[in-house]
């Protein structure tokens, strides 16, 4: 699990895997393959880890408030593979993010895998969203006996 800590503009990252120990940015291993990916423009740069960070932290300082910041770290390493589980503002409760990214994801790929399909096929051939609808059930009674889905 990764920890992360905002106050302000400072960030700070840990593991509890390593008994939760905080660093900035500048104390983390980064991968040279993902901040070329970032920023293609380091790669045959000798300072592109330090131009990352300075990258990073410019970045963060553009950014209104502890919540944008917030909102970006946990974006970015949701990108990248990671699930953000909790997350607290100034000692407060924890609040849950997996139900926002779950339902952002669920939205997502309703569309991409209903959503765009269906308007595709509905274009190629010519059929409204009724049309489609009583097509399927045409089909489901063709394949399962009477209407009460009996033999």
């Amino acid at each position: 699990m990764i920890l992360i800590h905002i106050k302000g503009n400072s960030i700070t990252f840990g593991s509890t895997t390593f008994g939760a120990k905080m660093a900035d940015i500048s104390g983390l291993k980064l991968d040279f393959q993902g901040t070329i990916r970032e920023f293609p423009d380091l790669e045959k740069d000798i300072n592109w880890r330090e131009k990352a960070i300075e990258r990073f932290k410019n970045h963060i300082k553009t950014l209104k408030n502890e919540d944008e910041i917030a909102n970006y770290i946990i974006y970015e390493l949701k990108n990248k593979g990671y699930t953000p589980k909790l997350k607290e503002k100034a000692g407060f409760r924890q609040e849950k993010i997996e139900w926002t990214m779950a339902i952002i994801d669920i939205i997502v790929y309703f569309f991409l895998f209903i959503v765009a399909p269906l308007s595709i096929y509905l274009k190629r051939t010519g059929k409204t969203f009724v049309e489609f609808v009583k097509d399927i059930i045409d089909f489901f009674r063709e394949i399962g006996g009477n209407e009460d889905g009996g033999e």
